[in-house]
Parts: C-alpha cells; sequence; structure tokens
C-alpha cells in the first residue's frame, strides 16, 4: 500500500514524463499532421483531375451518340459501334484510364440503344454480345491508356533531361565566371532549389576538424523552427561517411533506424529524435573523397522525391564538387604563383641591393683606410677627394635607402604627394647642380618653353623622378654623348622628357620596363649595377600626381623618357627673371 503522498509523488512524476514525451515527439507530430494534410491534398488533386476528364468523356460519349442518332438509318450496326470504339480511344488517350472506362461503359449502353431501338426488349448487358462489346470497349481503352501514359512519361523524361541540361549549363556558366567558394556555394544552392522547385537547399563542408558546417543555405531566411526543412545531423553524417544519395519521402522509418542504430554508438542518436523528411541528401565527392554533403527538402507541389531526382541531384552534386575543386586549384595556383613572383622579387632585391650596397660601401672603406694608414702623410688635396669620394658614396647609399623606403610607401599606397606651386624649371636646375660631377663626362642640353606655368606637386617627389631619369639617362648612355631634357607645355599638363643616345630599350620590354625590380637583360649581362627600382619609383610618383609616364624609343638610337603633371587653372603668374636656365638656352655641362 502506498501512501496518499507517495501517489501524489508518483502521478508528478508520471505528469512530467508524459510531458518530456509529448516534446521530444512534437516534431514527429507535426510530420504526421503535415503527412495527413498531403494525402488530403493529393486525393483532392486526384479527384480534381477525375472530375474534368470524367466529364468531358460523358461529353464526348453523348455528341457521339447524337452524331450517330443523325447517320444510323445510312450505317450498319459494326460501323456503329466502330464509332464508338473512336470515341472510348480518344477518351483514354486525352483524359487517363478512368474517364475512358466510364466512355466505354456509356458507349455501350448508348450503342445496344440506338442499335436495337425494338430489337431488345432486355435490359443492357443482359446478353454475351453486350459484354462482348464492353470487353473490347475496355481493352482498347487499358492499352490506349498504357500506351498514351507511356509517350506521356517519355515526353516528361525528355523535357526534365533538357531542363536539369540547361541548368548544368547555367551553373557551369555561372561557376565559370565566379572562382570564389564564396559565390560558387550560393549560385548552386539557388540553382538547385529553382530547379527541384523545393522550399531549400542547404550545401555543407567538411572543416579542418572533419565536421560538416552549412556554407550556403537557400532561401537565406529559412525559419528557425521550421525542422523538416533542415538537414538532420544523423542523416547528413551517414551520407557524408558512405558517399551514397539517400532520398527520404517520410515514410522510410526502416532506414531511418538503421541509420540512427547505426550513429547510435558514436553520439547516442535515437531514432525517435529522426523525422519522416521529404528530402534527398547527396554526397560531395571530390577524388574519390567527400567533402560536403548537398540537401534539398519538401518540394512545393507537396510529392515525394524519385529515383530521377536523386539521380540529377546527385549530378548537381558532382558537378558543384567539381566546381570546388576548381576553385580550390585556383586558389593555389594563386598562392603559388604569388609566392613565385615573391621570391622572385626577394631575390631580385637582394641582389640588386647587395651589389650597390657593396660597391659604395668598397670605396668608402678603402679611403677612410687610406686616411687612417699611420705610415702614410697625404697632401690636402689628395685628402680631399678621398672625403669627397666618400661623401659621394654615401650619398649614393642614401639614394638607395631613399628607393626602398619610396618603394615600399607605394606598395603600401600610402605616397601622399604635398603639392605647393612650384615652377618645373627651378626644379631641373636645382636636379642639374646636385648631379653636376655624375653628368661631367656627358653634354647636357636643356630646353624650357617660355612662360612655363607654376604646377601643383610635391617638389622632393618631382626632384626624385628628374634624379632617377637622368641617373638612367647618364648610366646607360657612352660617354661624351648628349643628354637632352625638354620641358614644355601641353593641353593642360606639362611634360618633361629626359633623352639620351644610348641603345635604346628592346621591344619586348618596353612594356615592363617600369616593373618594380625589372631590368632589361642585355644591362644585366653587362653587369650595370642597377636595381630596378629607379623606374618603378618615377611611376609611383607621377601616377600619385595624376599624370603619367612612358618611353619610347628614338630613330636611330637612344630612348625618350616623358611624363606628365596636371595643370590647374589656379595657378599663380611665373615670375620671370628668376630662373637661370633660360627659354630654349642650350647649355653644355662638362666636354
Amino acid at each position: 500500500m502506498h501512501s496518499f503522498g507517495e501517489l501524489r509523488l508518483f502521478t508528478r512524476l508520471d505528469r512530467m514524463r508524459v510531458a518530456a514525451l509529448l516534446v521530444a515527439r512534437a516534431p514527429l507530430a507535426q510530420a504526421g499532421v503535415r503527412n495527413g494534410v498531403r494525402l488530403i491534398e493529393s486525393g483532392g488533386k486526384a479527384l480534381a483531375r477525375f472530375l474534368p476528364g470524367s466529364a468531358l468523356s460523358l461529353l464526348s460519349v453523348a455528341l457521339t451518340a447524337g452524331i450517330i442518332w443523325l447517320v444510323q438509318s445510312s450505317l450498319n450496326t459494326p460501323n456503329l459501334s466502330l464509332i464508338y470504339l473512336v470515341t472510348v480511344l480518344l477518351a483514354a488517350a486525352l483524359w487517363g484510364l478512368w474517364p475512358g472506362l466510364l466512355a466505354a461503359v456509356s458507349s455501350v449502353v448508348l450503342f445496344e440503344f440506338f442499335a436495337f431501338p425494338g430489337g431488345h426488349n432486355s435490359l443492357p448487358f443482359s446478353g454475351l454480345q453486350d459484354w462482348v462489346t464492353l470487353g473490347v470497349f475496355v481493352g482498347a481503352a487499358g492499352v490506349t491508356d498504357h500506351l498514351a501514359t507511356r509517350a506521356r512519361l517519355r515526353t516528361e523524361e525528355a523535357n526534365r533531361r533538357q531542363e536539369e541540361i540547361g541548368a548544368l549549363y547555367d551553373l557551369s556558366t555561372s561557376i565559370i565566371s565566379n572562382a570564389a567558394v564564396e559565390t560558387i556555394l550560393p549560385t548552386t544552392a539557388q540553382k538547385v532549389a529553382e530547379l527541384f522547385a523545393v522550399r531549400t537547399c542547404s550545401i555543407m563542408l567538411a572543416n579542418a576538424r572533419n565536421e560538416l558546417e552549412v556554407r550556403a543555405v537557400y532561401p537565406a531566411d529559412l525559419g528557425e523552427s521550421d525542422d523538416l526543412a533542415r538537414p538532420q545531423e544523423v542523416v547528413t553524417g551517414w551520407v557524408y561517411r558512405h558517399g551514397t544519395p539517400v532520398a527520404l519521402n517520410g515514410h522510410d522509418s526502416g532506414f531511418l533506424r538503421t541509420i540512427a542504430g547505426m550513429a547510435a554508438p558514436e553520439s547516442g542518436a535515437s531514432s525517435s529524435l529522426l523525422l519522416p523528411q521529404r528530402a534527398i541528401y547527396a554526397p560531395l565527392t571530390m577524388n574519390n573523397r567527400p567533402v560536403g554533403v548537398m540537401f534539398v527538402g519538401d518540394k512545393l507541389s507537396g510529392e515525394g522525391f524519385s529515383q530521377d531526382d536523386l539521380r540529377a541531384l546527385a549530378a548537381f552534386a558532382n558537378h558543384a564538387a567539381m566546381a570546388l575543386e576548381r576553385a580550390r586549384l585556383l586558389r593555389e595556383a594563386m598562392d603559388a604563383g604569388a609566392l613565385r613572383q615573391l621570391d622572385e622579387l626577394k631575390s631580385a632585391l637582394l641582389s640588386a641591393v647587395s651589389h650597390d650596397l657593396k660597391t659604395p660601401l668598397a670605396s668608402i672603406k678603402a679611403s677612410v683606410t687610406s686616411l687612417l694608414q699611420p705610415d702614410m702623410e697625404w697632401d690636402a688635396s689628395t685628402q680631399r677627394e678621398f672625403l669627397e669620394e666618400i661623401n659621394e658614396e654615401t650619398d649614393r647609399l642614401t639614394r638607395l635607402v631613399s628607393n626602398i623606403l619610396d618603394m615600399s610607401r607605394i606598395d603600401a599606397g600610402v605616397l601622399d604627394p604635398q603639392r605647393d606651386w612650384y615652377d618645373l624649371g627651378e626644379v631641373v636646375e636645382t636636379v642639374l647642380d646636385r648631379l653636376s660631377n655624375l653628368t661631367r663626362q656627358h653634354r647636357i642640353r636643356v630646353e624650357i618653353e617660355d612662360g612655363l606655368p607654376f604646377a601643383p606637386f610635391d617638389y622632393v617627389q618631382i626632384d626624385q623622378v628628374l634624379t632617377n631619369l637622368l641617373e638612367n639617362a647618364v648610366k646607360y648612355s657612352p660617354s661624351r654623348s648628349e643628354i637632352l631634357i625638354r620641358v614644355g607645355v601641353g593641353e593642360r599638363t606639362l611634360t618633361v622628357s629626359v633623352q639620351d643616345q644610348g641603345s635604346g630599350i628592346p621591344e619586348a620590354d618596353v612594356t615592363r620596363i617600369f616593373d618594380k625590380f625589372y631590368r632589361v637583360a642585355k644591362h644585366r649581362s653587362r653587369l650595370i649595377s642597377g636595381t630596378g627600382m629607379g623606374l618603378a619609383i618615377c611611376r609611383g610618383i607621377v601616377e600619385a600626381h595624376g599624370g603619367r609616364i612612358w618611353v619610347e624609343n628614338l630613330p636611330g638610337a637612344g630612348a625618350c623618357f616623358s611624363f606628365t603633371l596636371p595643370l590647374d587653372d589656379r595657378a599663380p603668374a611665373p615670375s620671370r627673371g628668376t630662373r637661370r636656365l633660360s627659354t630654349l638656352q642650350r647649355i653644355t655641362f662638362g666636354a
């Protein structure tokens, strides 16, 4: 015997157990209600298809009877039965088996009435002849319906295949134009959902821990509480591990229990937690290795998924897997190309910088060592030569370091010109004065157009552009040759050109001459020192000012490097008489 308190405790426990069971089986109850609604809807659709066909078949038989009543005096009895047979065949072919059978029965009744209006005193189907006629009509209706159904199914299959091919083509086109996984997956999910007319499509990929993660969902605003439209973890894991597609139509309880039983030791899954979905799970495989799962759920029509749907979705899954593989290969190729380019740039930089560092450091070391020798007495002029050489090589090192810093600023996109109004002719004069020792073995000619307007630019940066161009002209042209510097006014621009009489630029190198660390092959073979940064820095500075820079080979020999700087209507008037380099004045430095 239990006390009253114990009975109350047992009652509370039972209520809690029932509540937990209801909560656990709530999704199943929802699924059962939905399946019942789907059955009712499918029955209503079948009835909706049957009633119009039956009405039309009866109307056809009635029209046939009317025609026979008009012409029966001219036709014999067998011919009348053939007319009814044609009506039965048409009804079965156009509206299906049951309307065809209804037309067969009604045709036999009317045939007996019109064929023997006074000869039969008995009811229809009272004799063997009536049953034979009915059997012939019913058999003809069944055969016609079978043939028409086969033809209709073949036509639907052909149309479905055509839609699949068109969808695969559209998917291939979109994949080719989009190489990023972030774009491929949503596009694929949308295409699949539209083709199969389903409520949702999800694509899951395995992460580094071999766990599936949802990477794309269509539509993106799928309700959180719609469990039947979401992939089930146990089924998804089974498909991913076995690489086998699965189609569920809401009644695969044995299959679901099998999956749950296989997964239970690993994940503690229970078959009671599996929902009777209408869905397809298809694996994504690359090189016979699973990488993910594609899920489609719940057709909009309420119908189940067929084996043709399963085959078509498997084809889409394979296509999506190939797209992912292509994206991976492209990403690896881009990464490899970037690493290779970075390695080439690093090698070029180390080679050039090490050479350009070694040469001035060796000169500085030699000069300093000579000056520090205790047993040598150098006169004042020799000591000055040593000091001038140290000064020149130090300036050379300073320019090298400055180029490296400028290149890093250009690559980082932080090269910000500090513009002000300047006279470009004064920049030319400053550069020539500073490089007078470097250009002493060349004839320098300067042509500056009269009335040159002021322009907005960064004085230090444009000074560096002219310095780099003039150093290149001196380096790659023979001694005692002429170098022409020309400054003129174009259409809302200033144009500066530096022209030498060297060997020119090979046509194959013209388009790459401004790339960083790029040097012409014949110059590398002649072991002319250089880092390949000067022209790249010139392009970065000029483009930061809104201008452009280019190179042209001159007829005969030599190259002409030119760049432009934009003018501004707000420019102040030029101050005449302050420039030592006058208009079109020809100035020669050195021999």
